[in-house]
């Protein structure tokens, strides 16, 4: 036990403090791959459709073009805000479907 140093607590009593999460966007095509990236990409079976997947472990939210959701058979929901995203080429894409 008096090998490991004892955590204190920062907060003093505060409500606790929650990171801000980290915001990424990849993108598929060529290029040099990054060994330290947490994304894997691939092609994927959903429901009987091949689709080019990317998985990030480290986003905290993840989407799917409106030209692969109508092949997936899920009905979407309409959200009452809606999710502005910065696409890997600047763009800013808004929505407020969800799956």
């Amino acid at each position: 036990k008096k090998d490991y140093p004892k955590l204190k607590n920062q907060n003093h009593g505060n409500k606790p403090v929650i990171p801000e999460a980290k915001r990424k966007a990849y993108t598929i095509g060529g290029g040099d791959a990054n060994p330290g990236s947490n994304v894997v990409t691939g092609t994927f079976l959903l429901n009987n459709h091949h689709a080019s997947v990317l998985f990030d472990s480290g986003a905290d939210r993840s989407f799917v073009s409106t030209t692969c959701s109508t092949l997936l058979d899920v009905i979407s929901d309409t959200l009452d805000v809606s999710y502005a995203v910065e696409l890997a080429d600047i763009r800013i894409s808004e929505t407020n479907n969800v799956l």
